[in-house]
């Protein structure tokens, strides 16, 4: 993989360097601020991964990162931060703008091996995907939605980039969050009677439209299959919350009318009881992934 490390500690420039040719990765090219990396992307050899630094003079690192995912060609190429920034407003814009991975300086060379790991995996699956989208001419979904990513609705993330964020925050970050399950009831008999592309803007709609009804809140939202979604956010603030999942139903049924769907091809929004982590087991984590799934949908 060609890596792009961006940072203007030239000594942690040094360290890391050295750290990634331990783990076997050499192919690394080095930038020191964020407009020399954006001159970068102008040649024609393409980076894989991209190690980029928070605090920098001029524009920072989430800029750049941003700057990074607009462009077509990196839209799918991973952006893993490298700071020592561990505040949940740094995180959660991170994540918000496209980042696949935080960590946190003194860099940890075993996570570092495992977000380059975790980076490979998603490099070739790209790959693959594009491959086989190209050889079955087959179109890519609503907004460039393929296998249920969302690329441009705001707040809306990967499930990877979903678990990398929990695993990221702090433990009384965790506890000061919580989570929606929302769910498509009619998702299985949609899927059984309809092709990928007319399937896929319903689940992009359906995302769009949580997202608009949570804005006021910041929430991170992911799709984790099957109709499913989950919205984590701040406890504080997220007053009237359900009021706020009942509208994202309303909003969805909208978007469906004024378009035109037909009421057979119609989907529902849903959801649960907000999850609330209660202690600091790790098991709280993966609570606020699942929406507690063992609560019953009331909406």
């Amino acid at each position: 993989m060609k890596i792009l490390l961006v940072d203007d500690d030239p000594i942690f420039i040094s360290l890391l360097t050295v750290s990634l040719s331990e783990l076997g990765y050499d192919d690394v090219c080095v930038s020191t601020s964020a407009a020399e990396a954006l001159e970068r992307l102008k040649e024609p050899d393409q980076f894989d991964v991209f190690l980029l630094d928070v605090d920098m003079d001029g524009m920072n690192g989430i800029e750049l990162g941003q700057n990074i995912r607009a462009l077509r060609r990196y839209r799918d190429a991973v952006i893993i931060m490298v700071t020592a920034r561990r505040d949940q407003p740094t995180i959660h814009s991170a994540f918000r703008i496209g980042a696949s991975g935080y960590l946190s300086k003194p860099v940890n060379l075993d996570a570092l091996g495992s977000c380059l790991v975790d980076a490979a995996m998603i490099r070739n699956r790209n790959i693959i995907l594009s491959e086989a989208r190209k050889e079955a001419d087959a179109p890519v979904g609503h907004r460039g939605l393929l296998t249920a990513e969302f690329r441009t609705i705001q707040n809306v993330i990967t499930l990877p980039a979903m678990m990398n964020y929990l695993s990221s925050i702090s433990q009384r970050m965790i506890l000061d969050s919580m989570s929606l399950r929302f769910q498509i009831p009619e998702f299985r008999q949609l899927k059984a009677a309809m092709k990928a592309e007319e399937y896929h803007p319903i689940l992009a709609d359906a995302a769009e439209a949580i997202s608009l009804a949570l804005r006021a809140v910041d929430p991170m939202i992911t799709y984790t299959g099957g109709g499913q979604f989950i919205a984590v956010m701040a406890r504080n603030g997220a007053r009237n919350v359900l009021e706020k999942a009942r509208l994202a139903n309303e909003i969805l049924q909208k978007m469906q009318s004024d378009v035109g769907v037909e009421p057979s091809k119609r989907a529902s929004l849903v959801y649960a009881e907000p999850f609330v982590p209660r202690s600091r087991s790790i098991d709280e984590r993966n609570c606020l992934l699942s929406g507690a799934s063992a609560q019953d949908i009331i909406g």
